[in-house]
């Protein structure tokens, strides 16, 4: 075990490549940002600053503007250690679920160079780590990243091309044309959804991937909004991106009710549109925000009588009235 002034000398080393990489990342950095990035005072980072002057690192100062490092100097690289390779090692396991073909190829090759530019040592600590924790997506049929339509949005977006597909409305049970200007591709509850404007609605809008058919690139050609980012999704994710929600027209709101010995298993399986939640001594009292009911029906039927619909009243009407479908479907002979 390292004694306390070895541990000080080795925190030091990491923050000061912290340092590097994060000026490497471009762009400059005054002291405070550092000091709040690293968790220490503006006084330790100008000692470390000037440490790393002293080494040959050639940091360019600019009063009022910052840190930065002088145009064309890169880190050479730099050995993992057996926690960060182990990290990307999962990570990898992870996402080898979602892509196939040259996607998978190209992981495979990225790993595989990871792996050999570890130590014997490391390497057999992330291969000990990769047989005892195994990460896997929950089950779901979504077409691989690299598969053909996915390929083809990303490529729309590279391109700053407009799209048209037929679509699929849930609840419509009709196709339509739509034409779209792709600005995200997002992965959640089970499916790939491209976000983009759309023409014909004149917003915002996400479509599920699994819902197009006859998917093609226009010839028209768009400018990409500063604020998209996929990465941003769920940090603005209320109301839903691309719902009628969002603009304040045709939002269906619910509050339902979960007795208490059913509280854990609702969280567990919690709908992608669960908002809030609240603790009752009657049990736990939850929001969903959804565009059509038909996004949250099937869910609220498969828990039974462990949830009460406390409103909206026009939800708890179409609960009833597909619970009566159902029980006469039962009843057939």
């Amino acid at each position: 075990m390292p004694a306390e002034g070895e541990t000080a000398r080795v925190n030091r080393i990491d923050r000061l490549l912290g340092y590097i990489l994060t000026l490497q990342g471009g762009g400059r950095r005054t002291a405070a940002e550092l000091a709040a990035r690293f968790e220490v005072s503006r006084r330790t980072v100008y000692r470390d600053l000037e440490a790393l002057a002293q080494l040959g690192v050639p940091l360019v100062a600019s009063p009022g503007h910052g840190y930065s490092l002088a145009p064309g100097y890169h880190l050479p690289p730099v050995m993992l250690t057996a926690e960060e390779a182990s990290a990307l090692a999962l990570a990898g396991g992870l996402f080898r679920r979602f892509v196939a073909q040259e996607g998978r190829k190209s992981l495979e090759a990225a790993l595989q160079k990871v792996d050999a530019a570890l130590p014997s040592e490391t390497r057999e600590q992330v291969a000990e780590t990769c047989r005892r924790v195994c990460l896997i997506s929950w089950p779901h049929r979504a077409m691989p990243l690299d598969g053909e339509l996915p390929r083809l949005v990303r490529r729309a977006m590279a391109e700053r091309r407009s799209m048209a597909f037929e679509y699929h409305a849930r609840g419509t049970g009709e196709a339509g044309e739509r034409r779209v200007d792709p600005h995200a591709l997002i992965f959640y509850a089970g499916d790939w959804h491209l976000v983009g404007y759309c023409h014909q609605r004149r917003e915002e809008r996400q479509f599920r991937l699994s819902r197009m058919e006859a998917p093609r690139l226009l010839d028209a050609h768009f400018t990409m909004p500063q604020a998209a980012d996929a990465r941003d999704f769920w940090a603005n994710r209320e109301p839903v991106p691309g719902t009628h929600a969002e603009h304040g027209r045709g939002e269906c709101v619910a509050r339902l009710r979960f007795p208490p010995d059913a509280a854990r298993w609702a969280r567990e399986r919690r709908h992608y549109a669960w908002e809030r939640e609240e603790e009752t001594p009657e049990g736990l009292v939850v929001t969903v925000r959804v565009e059509r009911w038909e996004e949250v029906l099937p869910w609220l039927l498969g828990w039974g009588g462990e949830v009460q619909v406390l409103d909206p009243p026009e939800l708890r009407a179409r609960v009833a009235a597909e619970a009566r479908r159902m029980l006469a479907a039962a009843c057939e002979k």
